[in-house]
């Protein structure tokens, strides 16, 4: 690996590091609110569990290179989505901000995926 290859890396690992602690906080927040139905903190846990569970895929990548690690980050990330996506169209797909807020969601899913199948691929 060049040089550039390494800067590309550290900021994919960064960026993935990022959202993953941010979904965690995200999902940390609505359960500390106190005032979540019941929807609301199932969305939670599971926004809990892939930010968590996606912090432990980025560890265990880092630390194996097993090609299952992309595979796992992969079905995080699909699971997530759909969970995601069933959420928005069934409480709140009603404006452009829903349908925005999918996308984002899922070019961030996908840098997730990409920065374990780069570190999984490094040399």
């Amino acid at each position: 690996m060049n040089k550039h290859d390494y800067i590309f890396l550290a900021g994919l690992i960064v960026l993935s590091l990022l959202t993953s602690f941010m979904l965690t906080f995200y999902g940390i927040s609505i359960v500390m609110s106190g005032n979540a139905t019941s929807k609301a903190l199932t969305f939670a846990y599971v926004t809990i569990a892939y930010g968590l569970g996606n912090l432990a895929v980025l560890s265990l990548a880092w630390s194996s290179r097993e090609a299952w690690a992309v595979m796992v980050s992969k079905l995080f990330a699909l699971i997530y989505f759909g969970v995601f996506v069933i959420d928005r169209v069934r409480y709140g797909l009603q404006d452009l901000q829903g349908l925005a807020s999918i996308l984002i969601l899922a070019v961030i899913l996908a840098a997730n995926w990409y920065a374990v199948k780069t570190v999984v691929n490094r040399s």
